[in-house]
């Protein structure tokens, strides 16, 4: 079946094309690709045909997300209008009531916003009711806020539902930018309830307010109006399930949060192509993240150094372009510090001269790392941005900024102002959890940076935090460790070192940390030199009583100081039509089993799923869909 499929997708040959047949009526009743070939044959005979133009200008927008292209033909679009306006009747007007407006909401979305409004001003001297509401987030891109918030405001006013939506969404994000959160989430309810409630509600007003309702860390709360807006199917720009990765990935939830992802990437096959286009970097910057915690940097570099190459357009969003630069750069920082680690840990496991050399090629600066770093410092230098990352805002800080990153300021743009942020926005933070959150901080910043640094301190802030903060728990817990561990003070480093693995296992990779451990094997010939190896790690220091590393020559494990067994682990059967393998190179896969099942989040996945995740598989399952969908559109 499936080579007869294939054939017929290669060479099956299209119907005659009726040329009879209206364009538009095909278009409007959902046959775009069947619409684009009636036009484009109507061009052929008339290249003057202004509406087989907007017909192929928007079967491009929408369709393809070939954004230029759509906005060159439209423009072309308007100057046939305006040269054939005497002669096309006394309804021509509404030709050029439909042209202006698709003008200005694809300028708009192209991030255009003066070519926007320009085009704006030309519909309002010419038609009514003039365009209003639908400036308000034009305004809002533009920094324009107090005339965002009044058009918005005036649109409430006004009969139309649509206008009311609108508005609303408008007034949701607005409030996104004010440092009370709760009435933030009560603004944005109040959208869901306009709307038509949590079951008959706007996807996007469930959406919106589902992140209304996390910046006020009201997690359960967050997860029920996405869950609510999944239920929906796709519809505009909102992806449900790509937020819910993060959110659930900040809870610990690995496993959950990579089906998310995966059915988050079934959801985008079915969206349009001009959402596609707009929002690959944001999914890629995600996708990253899921990777960076589960223990695979190489595929989160592939994804994150994609997004900062191909980024987004932000006009769909509150971001900036400064803010989703800074935001994939420190996601990027994190990514190539976990990378490093990992190929110090792949060296080890190979011996210890491949270990030295590694360990030498350290000290070799990288220009990446220096470039990501001058990113987020100058995103930084804008006071709002900064302001608003201290504070964990989405929408005045970097995009994708979570909680378990704030941290990582201080290596970038030094502790001073990291404190001095963090301190400002505690006074005013709302609600009490997110004084907690800023008080957690403060006590890592101690911990690190002070002259008399307090593990004990920076402990018992981590277990004032909501409970739902678990990688954000699990660093401070594997800070406040390594600092007790240098102050001397082993019963609360290792009780610390146990936590922050149970939470996370990757922390200890993504901050560089070694974990203290002694070693016994059984004395086999693999056993033996996967231990001698394993002290060339850098996850692990050697020391007595500590955590215990067990080797036979097939398992390895890893016991907390009590004697619990944290974990065991096996390396991947060899490959039965290769070469029996090596006792060095069985040493070197059991070492290998033990570094990437101790210290990575478990997702779960198979090797298909991952390579749908990373991208691998993506263009080709894209180009068959489109092959599918020409295929059976002609039939």
């Amino acid at each position: 079946m499936m080579p007869l499929l294939l054939f017929l997708l290669a060479f099956a040959q299209e119907p005659p094309v009726e040329t009879s047949e209206d364009p538009m009526e095909a278009f409007q009743a959902g046959r775009a690709l069947t619409a684009r070939r009636l036009a484009l044959a109507q061009l052929e005979q008339d290249p003057d045909n202004i509406q087989a133009h907007l017909v192929v200008a928007m079967v491009s927008w929408n369709e393809d997300g070939r954004h230029a292209q759509a906005l060159a033909r439209l423009q072309l679009a308007h100057r046939l209008y305006q040269a054939q306006k005497e002669s096309l009747g006394p309804e021509a007007w509404r030709t050029e009531w439909h042209i202006l407006r698709l003008l200005m909401f694809l300028s708009a979305e192209m991030g255009r916003n003066n070519q926007a409004l320009d085009y704006a001003e030309r519909y309002n001297q010419r038609y009514n009711p003039k365009l209003d509401t639908e400036l308000a987030w034009i305004m809002m891109s533009m920094g324009r806020l107090d005339e965002a918030k009044e058009l918005a405001t005036k649109g409430l006013q006004r009969d139309n539902y649509d206008h009311r939506m609108y508005a609303l969404n408008t007034l949701c994000a607005l409030s996104a930018k004010q440092p009370d959160r709760l009435e933030s989430l009560r603004i944005c309810e109040e959208y869901v309830e306009a709307s038509g409630g949590l079951e008959k509600g706007e996807i996007t007003a469930l959406r919106n307010t589902a992140l209304a309702a996390r910046g006020a860390l009201r997690y359960e709360r967050s997860e029920e109006l996405l869950l609510a807006a999944a239920r929906k199917g796709p519809e505009g720009w909102t992806n449900p399930w790509i937020d819910l990765v993060v959110f659930r990935l900040d809870e610990g939830r690995g496993a959950e949060a990579a089906q998310a992802a995966l059915t988050g990437q079934r959801w985008r096959m079915r969206e349009s192509g001009s959402t596609r286009a707009q929002t690959r970097a944001k999914d890629d910057a995600i996708f990253a993240t899921l990777f960076l915690v589960a223990g695979e940097p190489e595929r989160a570099r592939t994804l994150i150094d994609r997004s900062l190459a191909l980024p987004d357009r932000s006009s769909s969003s509150t971001a900036t372009d400064d803010s989703t630069r800074g935001g994939h750069a420190l996601i990027r920082i994190q990514v190539r510090r976990a990378e490093r680690q990992r190929r110090l840990e792949h060296a080890a496991e190979q011996g210890w001269l491949p270990a030295t050399w590694a360990f030498l090629q350290g000290f070799v600066p990288e220009w990446t790392d220096w470039l990501d770093h001058a990113k987020v410092r100058a995103a930084l230098l804008d006071g709002t941005l900064l302001r608003g990352s201290l504070y964990e805002n989405d929408d005045d800080g970097l995009v994708m900024l979570r909680t378990w990153m704030v941290g990582e300021f201080a290596d970038i743009i030094g502790p001073g102002i990291v404190r001095a942020g963090l301190q400002e926005n505690r006074s005013k933070a709302n609600p009490q959890q997110l004084v907690q959150i800023i008080d957690a901080h403060l006590a890592e910043l101690d911990c690190r940076w002070a002259s008399k640094a307090s593990a004990q301190t920076l402990l018992d802030r981590a277990r004032e935090i909501p409970s739902q903060e678990v990688l954000l728990s699990a660093r401070l817990h594997a800070i406040a460790a390594d600092c007790a561990w240098r102050a001397g003070d082993r019963a609360s480093a290792l009780a610390a070192y146990e936590t922050a693995l149970q939470l996370d296992p990757g922390v200890l990779r993504r901050l560089a940390l070694q974990l203290p451990v002694s070693v016994q094997h059984d004395g086999g010939a693999v056993a033996r030199t996967a231990a001698f190896r394993l002290r060339a790690s850098p996850r692990f220091r050697l020391s007595p009583h500590t955590f215990l590393v067990t080797f036979t020559d097939v398992r390895a494990c890893l016991l907390a100081p009590n004697g619990t067994r944290i974990g065991c682990y096996t390396p991947p059967p060899p490959d039965p039509e290769a070469p029996a393998p090596t006792d060095d190179e069985r040493a070197a896969a059991l070492l290998g089993a033990l570094h990437q099942g101790a210290f990575a989040m478990p997702l779960g996945l198979s090797g298909h799923d991952l390579r749908s995740l990373d991208g691998t598989t993506m263009p080709d399952r894209e180009r068959s869909r489109q092959r599918m969908d020409q295929l059976l559109d002609a039939l």
